[in-house]
């Protein structure tokens, strides 16, 4: 047979040494079979690659290479394209040596000079290593889709020059709002969706992934088919060859819609929180001129006339200039609270014509109570200022008239809601609604209202949110988690006695409201000695000295209030204390002395009260 074969290579025209040189130099296998199956020409690399020598594959059939039922299986193959006489091209997973390769085979039929059919020949290619390599990719890939659906980002790549889509994950007909098939397709579409302010950064970014191998980003705004819109975030890096060529751009787009909005509402709080601890500075100091002018107003020796009418006005200016501190320390979230159980029904029906007069004949106003409503730990001016000012809100945006409804809800809580029919919020306005000072009606408007509203909201623990539609109206929810508690009937005190008896220390930084004080004391009848700050106050104590109640600021420089009173309680345990402040520091709400607080500007009535409840 072999001499058939080398006949019949002789019989071309092409040399048959030639020949048998380029096979045996060849890496794949390439072999010769005769009719009856057995090998009668094998390569030498293709024997070693199949783990065997050419000696011990000659004359012998597929089962020296392989088990019983893969050679049975590749001898119906062959017989196949024997009998049909035309070649055949395929893949083949066989079993080597205890590992699976895999071969793209290429056999036929071999055919002598004259005609006759001489054997079966094949060329066997070892393509293990690639299929590997499809099956790493395809994991890889697998991998990244799976990646991408969970953190809900989109990677993709495109191929270079010209921007053609190579890659896209599924999860970008989230993102986009768009097919994935059509941005496939059609990945200019997309540019159509994004905002037409922030087109042209975004054409720049892309221009500048394909002259760069540095990573570039941007960020820019997409209308959804929804209409709504979304932020988005990008990030590309320009792929080169050895050439240094661009081929690919890959990247990664991400929604971070919610991250921006979380970044609004940290700016907006972040500049509450400045201009709070402003108001809560401005009422400390302005306290203590009212202090001062309400103080003296009730001391002037007049029994009336002329006289008792200035002071009387001097007091009503002193009373309506607290009500303006009171809203500075409001948007502060410094004044002092004293949360109890409480009921928003019976606020809402004591508040219910006050509030119809305000807001005129052309605005009805309705409440709508669910007997229902579970209690809550608010306090009640907090509760009144909350209405009064969402009320007034309300009032501007209907300057022809409408409608007002109050409605409170047991829904997981208690809820507030105060819903107007007017004009409604634009959809950029609404996330600085909030902020102090700001203010749509130009000087008309104070910019204080809501942001009184949110500030005794945040410190009554509560949570506050607008919903507005243009032209329909505005509805603001207030809720605040149900208490179980439930007041207590106030005990009536024992009467006090009208003349003062003690000593008492007066701390105060400032120097005419301590003044003030010392005189209002020792007209009451009590031993007063007043010291400008903590370190005179401690040396008093320090020398011997014993008092029967400390009145004391709570800020003063060197240490805070409650501070003060841990230390000169050191000297003296069993000393009383009485607070008084323009507002609540931090500091004390680290202290748990249980000593009253005396909330400034005060009168006289209401500090030798305090002084007397106190001792």
């Amino acid at each position: 047979m072999q001499s058939e074969v080398d006949g019949g290579f002789a019989a071309t025209n092409a040399p048959w040494d030639l020949v048998r040189s380029i096979v045996e130099a060849a890496e794949d296998a390439i072999f010769v079979k005769d009719l009856q199956g057995r090998f009668i020409y094998m390569n030498p690399l293709g024997a070693a690659r199949v783990g065997k020598t050419v000696d011990e594959i000659l004359g012998r059939d597929y089962t020296v290479l392989f088990d019983a039922e893969t050679a049975a299986r590749l001898e119906q193959a062959d017989h196949r394209i024997l009998a049909q006489g035309v070649p055949e091209r395929f893949e083949e997973s066989v079993l080597l040596a205890g590992e699976l390769k895999t071969f793209r085979v290429v056999k036929g039929p071999l055919y002598g000079p004259s005609g006759a059919l001489l054997g079966l020949f094949g060329i066997a290619t070892d393509v293990s290593c690639y299929k590997r390599l499809e099956r790493d990719l395809r994991a890889t890939q697998d991998l990244l889709q799976h990646i991408a659906e969970i953190t809900g980002k989109v990677f993709w790549a495109r191929r270079e020059p010209g921007g053609t889509p190579e890659y896209i994950s599924p999860s970008a007909a989230k993102v986009w709002g768009v097919e994935e098939d059509r941005i496939v397709e059609d990945s200019r579409s997309l540019l159509n969706h994004v905002v037409e302010e922030d087109l042209p950064a975004l054409l720049a970014t892309v221009a500048r992934q394909r002259n760069s191998t540095e990573p570039t980003e941007c960020e820019f705004r997409l209308r959804a088919p929804d209409g709504s819109i979304r932020w988005l975030w990008m990030r590309s890096h320009c792929i080169e060859d050895v050439d240094g060529v661009p081929r690919r751009v890959g990247g990664v787009t991400e929604d971070i819609t919610h991250r921006k909005a979380f970044e609004e509402r940290q700016r907006v709080s972040t500049n509450m929180e400045a201009l709070g601890r402003l108001a809560g500075g401005v009422a400390h100091d302005f306290n203590n001129l009212l202090t001062i002018i309400s103080g003296y107003a009730d001391l002037l020796p007049v029994t009336g006339g002329a006289a008792a009418n200035a002071a009387e006005e001097i007091r009503r200016a002193a009373r309506r200039a607290a009500d303006l501190t009171a809203q500075l320390l409001a948007v502060s979230r410094r004044q002092i609270i004293e949360p109890r159980p409480l009921n928003l029904n019976p606020v809402v029906r004591d508040m219910i014509n006050m509030l119809r007069r305000l807001m005129g004949e052309d605005i009805l106003v309705e409440a709508h109570l669910d007997p229902d409503l579970p209690w809550c730990l608010l306090d009640r001016s907090q509760a009144e200022t909350i209405l009064l000012n969402l009320a007034a809100n309300a009032r501007d945006a209907m300057p022809t008239g409408g409608r007002l409804t109050i409605r409170t809800e047991a829904r997981g809580g208690v809820v507030l809601m105060v819903t107007d029919t007017g004009h409604g919020i634009p959809e950029d306005v609404r996330p600085r609604v909030f902020e102090p000072f700001f203010t749509t009606r130009g000087r008309a408007g104070t910019g204080l209202g809501l942001a009184i509203v949110h500030g005794a909201v945040m410190q009554a623990q509560g949570r506050i949110s607008v919903d507005s539609t243009l032209g329909q109206g505005t509805t603001f929810t207030v809720s605040f988690d149900a208490s179980s508690a439930r007041p207590l009937t106030d005990a009536v005190p024992p009467p006090m006695p009208r003349s003062g008896r003690g000593s008492i220390l007066v701390v105060e930084a400032d120097a005419a409201v301590r003044a003030l004080g010392a005189l209002i004391l020792a007209n009451a009848g009590y031993t007063v000695r007043d010291v400008p700050g903590s370190t005179a106050a401690l040396e008093a104590f320090s020398s011997g000295q014993r008092f029967d109640l400390l009145v004391t600021d709570l800020i003063m420089q060197g240490m805070s209030g409650c501070q003060f009173i841990e230390e000169a309680r050191r000297f003296q345990p069993s000393l009383k204390a009485l607070i008084v402040s323009g507002c609540v520091d931090e500091a004390w709400t680290r202290v748990d002395g249980g000593d009253p607080i005396l909330q400034k500007p005060f009168t006289v009535e209401s500090l030798t009260s305090a002084v007397r409840q106190a001792m």
